[in-house]
């Protein structure tokens, strides 16, 4: 343990700060207590000012504690994401193990599932940051993956503003990012109600066994209960079992609460029970990669923010964020699939530019002017979105966009759109759609030219029809 301790040394905090802080672990301190011990608040002093933390001593009678006292420091000092909960530092001091995270004042996860005041535009944010934080410590940095082997809502904390924090890494593995099957583990561990099957029968744990545990928190987040609730006595004591012999109407209409079934837009359900449904797949080779899952999410929370907030919406996406787009191209198939106009959906085997993507929508679907889409049925909002994302396209880098997107409907003949960039029959399709420039009848948007001032002409009058909507 010497060395260990030379090598952290950076991070030790005296016991003697750690008593003065939780006022001696005092009873009003006190935050939560688990198998290994209690968490206490304090504030602590650092270079940034002092900042409130939460201590979780390790119980005394714990004498078996120490290599996840130990993992837990390495993993957290080596592992560092917005969605991850921060090490602060750590005691080993007369006997005492303790470490130091950073506080989350809103508790973890599974306090809030039942509360009807939490809304789902919040739960699918909650669910999206766990996503990203559990993305991240699947992909591979310096030869190696974490397997985190004890996802549930009750490691799910909320800071202030509500934002996911991954916690609990006490039974966490690095797995070599060379090997399919990362770690292998000689006796069943983490949570039951969330433990792969697959993990359960062959001691075989892999990133696709969290993706399984995973999966049971995004249903409890939809369902506002716990995986196991054993106030019943019968197969609703269960979530998983209802949730694998129910069809998504049977899920909405019967497992789902009624003010937050209410609040749901459609697509926003439909894609999140989707994803949610492929992490319990049985064949582990069938559940999707994290990173598809926060794509997935990503996409919910994008249909839920146009039926409540469009310009939210449209914000998240003019960041470029990863999975934002893959939300972007499904809402355009959505809007401008409507109708008998042609429409080519845009191939999702491949990573494409912005640049293809702009020429992609500027060749395929001509314009986007108001009385066309309102003839495919489009709302105000829908013309809104349909704009703004065209004004997104156009002043975007060229950048790679990743749009895979394997169980969506969006499969396009075109496997390689970029052998379009220079076509010179593009070319001559272009000089057809000049004919739609500013002096047409119906003031249509012309994005395959660079009339910008047509272009803004028209959006003016799209941004007059939104404010009055």
């Amino acid at each position: 343990m010497s060395s260990f301790l030379q090598e952290f040394e950076h991070l030790i905090i005296p016991l003697q700060t750690i008593k003065d802080a939780t006022n001696n672990f005092g009873e009003d301190k006190f935050i939560a207590e688990g198998g290994y011990g209690k968490v206490y608040r304090g504030k602590f002093l650092r270079s940034e000012g002092e900042i409130m933390g939460a201590a979780k001593r390790w119980s005394l009678s714990n004498k078996e504690g120490d290599p996840e006292f130990r993992r837990e420091i390495m993993l957290l000092s080596d592992n560092k994401h917005e969605n991850l909960i921060s090490l602060l530092g750590f005691c080993y001091e007369n006997n005492e193990r303790i470490l130091v995270y950073e506080y989350a004042p809103n508790k973890s996860l599974d306090f809030h599932l039942q509360d009807p005041n939490f809304t789902w535009i919040q739960r699918l944010k909650v669910c999206l940051g766990a996503a990203r934080g559990l993305e991240y410590l699947h992909n591979p940095r310096r030869g190696q993956r974490v397997l985190h082997c004890d996802i549930k809502s009750a490691n799910i904390l909320l800071d202030e503003n509500w934002n996911a924090k991954i916690a609990d890494f006490g039974l966490s593995k690095y797995g070599p990012a060379t090997q399919n099957r990362s770690y292998l583990i000689t006796q069943a561990k983490g949570t039951y109600g969330y433990c792969d099957p697959v993990f359960s029968e062959t001691m075989i744990y892999t990133k696709k066994s969290d993706v399984y545990s995973f999966g049971v928190v995004l249903f409890e987040v939809l369902c506002s209960r716990m995986c196991i609730d054993f106030s019943y006595n019968d197969n609703r004591r269960s979530l998983m079992f209802l949730v694998k012999e129910s069809s998504n109407e049977l899920i909405r209409d019967t497992l789902l609460d009624v003010t937050l079934r209410q609040q749901m837009a459609e697509n926003s359900f439909n894609m999140f029970v989707a994803i949610a449904q492929q992490c319990l797949e049985t064949e582990q080779t069938q559940r999707p990669t994290m990173e598809l899952i926060a794509s997935k999410l990503e996409a919910a929370l994008q249909y839920q923010l146009i039926k409540e907030n469009p310009d939210e919406a449209i914000k998240r996406w003019s960041t470029g964020k990863e999975g934002n787009f893959d939300a972007l191209l499904l809402t355009l198939q959505d809007i401008l699939g409507r109708g008998t106009y042609g429409w080519k959906p845009l191939s999702t085997a491949n990573k494409v530019s912005n640049r293809a993507l702009r020429k992609y929508y500027q060749r395929t679907v001509i314009y986007f002017s108001p009385d066309k889409l309102q003839e495919r049925g489009a709302s105000v909002t829908e013309m809104y979105i349909c704009q703004k994302v065209l004004e997104i396209l156009e002043n975007s880098r060229d950048t790679t966009i990743n749009t895979t997107s394997p169980d969506t409907t969006i499969n396009a003949r075109d496997k390689d759109i970029n052998k379009y960039s220079r076509d010179t029959t593009i070319n001559a399709r272009d000089k057809t759609i000049n004919k739609y420039s500013r002096d047409t009848t119906i003031n249509a948007l012309d994005t395959a030219i660079n009339t910008n001032e047509s272009a803004a002409m028209d959006f003016k009058t799209l941004l007059s029809l939104w404010e009055s909507r």
